[in-house]
Formats: structure tokens, sequence, C-alpha cells
């Protein structure tokens, strides 16, 4: 875990250092564009690892004006069953609605996930609508987000997801409590069972930086793993993310 967590860490700091020289969030008025670099330990998506146990960097480009934004990423990840299946690249875009008092938003957008270094025949890649509602409580932050997929991960045929996000400042300290809970529902199940992730942690947020460390798991048992069994165990995540 601490190897993990080192080699995490060493992939954003580099990173960071060599991005900070070439890119900045730069308001034009065609809109705002920004660059965001994250590593962490381990990359969990919905509660099953994406990168066979190792830690994993990820880069976005984002673009956004009057509530419409578009974006692409890329982040590298370890498929156990894959000869390749290195890089993930994930293109989005949607508009978000803001009311005027700021405390309620209204998120609809779309996702496509590929995944270059795959075969065709394994049908990896598949896309995906959203919503998402937000509203900041003051005293705490609720997200209730609803996802669908035609055809999800795998050729695994239409999916379903729910999931609810919380997040608890502590004072003006810049720490937060963080928690999630999600359930998936799949119409193949002999591909990628139905089934809730959850996850529990603290974040700090520092100028453009965030620090997260969190525990996460799911109720997949391990001889229902779409991976390796201990692809759905659960574990602890270090994560280190800037904007620039």
């Amino acid at each position: 875990m601490l190897f993990k967590l080192i080699t995490g860490t060493s992939i954003l700091l580099t990173g960071a250092f060599f991005s900070s020289l070439a890119f900045a969030k730069v308001n034009t008025e065609y809109g705002t564009f920004s660059v965001t670099l994250q590593a962490a330990s381990e990359y969990r998506y919905r509660g099953i690892s994406k990168s066979g146990d190792e830690p994993y960097a990820q880069a976005n480009l984002d673009w956004k004006k009057n509530g419409f934004y578009a974006g692409i990423s890329g982040a590298t990840l370890d498929f156990s069953n894959s000869e390749k299946g290195h890089y993930e690249n994930i293109t989005y875009g949607g508009y978000k609605y803001t009311a005027p008092n700021a405390k309620f938003s209204l998120d609809g957008g779309i996702s496509y996930y590929l995944y270059p270094f795959e075969k065709p025949s394994e049908h990896y890649e598949y896309g995906e609508v959203k919503l998402i509602a937000d509203y900041n409580w003051g005293f705490m932050d609720t997200k209730l987000g609803l996802y669908h997929s035609p055809n999800y991960y795998d050729n695994s045929g239409a999916s379903n997801y729910a999931a609810t996000n919380i997040a608890v400042p502590i004072g003006d300290t810049g720490f937060f409590l963080l928690g999630s809970l999600g359930h998936l529902w799949v119409n193949d199940n002999t591909k990628i069972p139905n089934y809730s992730d959850w996850a529990l942690g603290a974040s700090y947020h520092w100028e453009e930086m965030r620090f997260e460390l969190k525990y996460v798991d799911s109720s997949i048992r391990n001889t229902k793993c779409p991976y390796e069994p201990h692809a759905c165990a659960a574990t602890a995540i270090f994560s280190i993310a800037r904007m620039f």
C-alpha cells in the first residue's frame, strides 16, 4: 500500500511540475479552458478496480461557457484479462443549470468510454447519459445522480446506475468528510452482476490542489468479480489532483 501511495504521488507531482510550465486556466471570449491532472494509488470505478491494484494517472482537458461544457479525459489502466488495455479515453459534454441562489444545480450530459488498444471483438467501449441534481445546504452538499447506458461495458446490455454523494465541510479548514452510495443494474448478469458500492473518506482542498483518502467497497463477492477477485475487494485509496 505504501509503495502504491508513493508511486501515485510521484506520478502526479512530476506531471504537475512539467504541465505547469505549459498549461494554465484560460478565460477567453469562447469560454474557459482548463487542465486537471490526477494520480491515485488505484483506479476504482463504481467500486471495481480498473488499474489491476496498481497506481494510475489521469489528465483532463475541459471547456465551459454559459453552463455548457465539454471535455476529454485520458487515464492509464490495466484489465487483468486483457493483453493490452492500458489506456482509457472518455469524451463528454453537457449542460449544467445553476439556480440564481447558487445552491441548486441540475447537470445533464453524455459520455463515451473508449479503450483504443482493445480488440473490437471485446466490446469494452460504451456510451452513457446522466442527470445529476446537486443541492448545497450550507452545512452539507448532496448529489443524486442517475446514469443510463443502452449497452454497458463488455457488451453487457442496458444498464442503470443510481448514486448519491455527500460532502460535509469542516468549518473553513479546507477539510471535507465524504460519503457515497451507488447501485448498478445490468441486463446481462453473466458478465457483470447487479451490485452496490460505497465509499467513506475525507479530502483537503488547498488552492488548486485536492488531496483525498477514502475507503471503497462493494457487495460483489470475489467469485463474481468481472476481473480478478481482488479487483472488487475493499481497499483504501489515496489521490491527488491539481487544476491548471
